[in-house]
């Protein structure tokens, strides 16, 4: 149901009338009108009308508060008489990290489609940073992203745990080591994420710890994405520092190696991450529990 509060909330929250209405699967036109008829409503200009964005004016603003609210109230009431009735239904707007987008929920998701269809699951994947202004923005309903990282007015909790793994192509000189050191590290050409992911964040922490900086390490490329990193990694490139789940099947086949470091902690969280509104909701909280048991099982 594309009410009016809600067509205006898309737009504020994708600075875009064309995305909104490709969000909301309408035409240009109508979310355009829909938004001129609550303007002549309310007696006032409620965006500012730039030539590639939109943005909220003050009363834009006031009415987006209220209508988040109303909307959130409308989300719990009909997933009430959702569970009154015994069918689960209702949608979740996620957003997720690349680890957990790429390689864990492609893992459990089908079953829960097979388990609830009438539920409307819809993923957006990109680093930690997207993911947390995408909360923040109230763009989604719940997050997952990786520690560490800045949760500064956002509810936490624990989805499961990860181990980062540093790996390099069987034939590489470190991988005839029986233990790698920092000093072996900083010494070869490594590939690493770009800013903003829960990766890159993971090591720039253990260099710290460790009396080390990023600057320390003889990084030969930036890249987005783990797949490209994996396959530079496989031809002898360089070394990387990544998560388990991102490679078992390479480990597997013997395509990557595992290069140990004793003594060294490589372990970090994922969590769920929503706002504070969001907490009371059955179905994400449902939504919730099945991840983090199925989840479980896999491990």
């Amino acid at each position: 149901m594309n009410t009016v509060l809600e067509v205006f909330c898309k737009v504020a929250d994708t600075g875009s009338f064309t995305k909104a209405a490709q969000s909301l699967f309408l035409s240009q036109s109508a979310v355009s009108q829909q938004i001129s008829n609550a303007e002549e409503e309310y007696g006032v200009r409620l965006f500012l009308r730039g030539h590639r964005e939109v943005s909220l004016t003050p009363e834009g603003k006031i009415l987006y508060a209220y209508a988040k609210r109303i909307l959130s109230l409308y989300k719990s009431a009909a997933e009430e008489l959702s569970q009154k009735s015994g069918i689960v239904s209702g949608s979740i707007i996620v957003g997720a990290s690349c680890t957990v987008g790429e390689y864990i929920l492609p893992l459990i998701l089908g079953k829960y489609k097979h388990l609830y269809p009438l539920v409307n699951l819809l993923f957006h994947v990109g680093n930690n940073e997207y993911v947390l202004a995408g909360i923040r923005q109230n763009k989604f309903d719940l997050g997952f992203v990786g520690e560490p990282c800045n949760l500064q007015n956002l509810e936490s909790e624990l989805f499961t745990q990860d181990e980062m793994v540093l790996i390099a192509a069987p034939a590489h000189p470190l991988a005839q080591k029986a233990s790698v050191t920092f000093e072996d590290i900083c010494s070869v050409p490594f590939i690493i994420r770009e800013n903003g992911t829960g990766t890159r964040r993971f090591i720039e922490d253990l260099l710290r710890r460790n009396g080390l900086t990023i600057s320390d390490l003889e990084i030969w490329m930036e890249y987005g994405s783990f797949e490209s990193i994996k396959r530079f990694v496989q031809t002898g490139m360089g070394i990387t520092m990544i998560s388990r789940w991102a490679v078992e099947q390479e480990i597997g086949l013997k395509l990557l190696r595992i290069l140990p470091m004793e003594g060294v902690s490589l372990k970090r969280n994922f969590l769920f991450v929503y706002n504070k509104g969001y907490a009371d909701s059955q179905l994400i909280n449902g939504f919730k529990t099945y991840c983090r048991e199925s989840t479980v099982a896999l491990l």
